[in-house]
């Protein structure tokens, strides 16, 4: 049948029906702790049909550039949208923050730059009180890390004991001797909430909270936007469905936006298991407009929260 016939017509629509316009905005590559090349990460995001994607490693961008070059190289009909994630504190505690569309200014060199290093003195910590319980990592592939990796986490470590022979698994490198031992190193509070807020909207870009704990609540949603937090992470694999769509409620009386992705990091979680409309993005990028951030004040949203 030619084409623009209306019967393929009618099966382009019922295609794109079956297949909605999605969004994975929190992918992590070997740029930190993923396991996945931006390379990879792209063609696997291509392949899962995904219109948009964002490169969110932990505390750099070092993965974007080639990941871009993948995209021209391979002429992915796909958006990359430019990402981090950010490790900050509010009030003692830790909070992780996605940013996107932002230019990397100085400001946000720098801010880099010092989480860096925190990961780096952390990372080395880690390194001498396990090897003071006995564990003595891999000499070569610790050094490779040292050498090779601006990014370094839990999860680096974590495959090094499990190289080392002193744990089966990822999981039980952490149950068994990392988190026993959190309370002994430096906690990764060197940037606040506020001031990594403030840092990425200075930069024309826009936030959302990473992976909310179970345990927040609408109040702090209200502290937090009132901080300049455009968005909150509402589909992400410990979601519920049922706290999904809470958070999404709360998102929408707070006038906020949404964002959603797998947190893959390669090995864990299928890139695109969790996505959310591009009209979300779309109506985020909006919000995030300097227009409508001044436009959120008093009488936008209700206080207090409904049953």
């Amino acid at each position: 049948m030619p084409r623009r016939q209306p019967f393929t017509r009618l099966c382009q629509l019922a295609a794109t029906v079956s297949n909605p316009a999605v969004a994975d905005l929190h992918l992590h590559t070997t740029a930190s702790d993923g396991t996945y090349t931006p390379s990879q990460v792209v063609a696997f995001a291509q392949q899962a049909g995904l219109k948009a994607l964002a490169i969110t490693d932990h505390d750099t961008v070092a993965g974007w550039t080639e990941a871009e070059a993948a995209m021209r190289e391979n002429r992915f009909a796909i958006e990359l949208v430019t990402g981090i994630e950010i490790s900050t504190f509010h009030d003692s505690r830790d909070w992780h923050l996605l940013a996107y569309d932002f230019r990397e200014t100085n400001d946000i060199r720098s801010m880099i730059a010092a989480l860096q290093a925190a990961r780096r003195e952390r990372f080395l910590q880690f390194v001498e009180l396990l090897k003071g319980q006995g564990h003595s990592l891999p000499p070569f592939e610790l050094d490779a890390l040292l050498n090779g990796s601006v990014s370094l986490g839990r999860r680096h470590l974590a495959s090094l004991i499990v190289q080392g022979g002193f744990a089966r698994s990822r999981y039980e490198a952490f149950r068994g001797l990392l988190i026993p031992l959190s309370h002994r190193v430096e906690r990764l509070r060197t940037v606040s909430l506020s001031d990594a807020i403030s840092i990425v909207n200075e930069a024309s870009g826009f936030t959302s909270l990473a992976h909310p704990p179970a345990d927040t609540s609408f109040e702090t949603l209200i502290q937090f936007r009132e901080l300049g937090l455009d968005a909150i992470e509402a589909s992400f694999p410990a979601a519920t469905r049922a706290r999904s769509l809470q958070l999404r409620e709360w998102a929408i009386r707070l006038n906020l936006g949404t964002t959603g992705g797998s947190d893959s990091h390669g090995d864990d979680r299928r890139i695109g298991s969790e996505t959310i409309p591009m009209h979300d993005l779309e109506r985020l990028r909006g919000l995030a407009d300097s227009s409508a951030r001044a436009g959120r004040g008093e009488g936008a949203f209700s206080a207090q929260p409904r049953d």
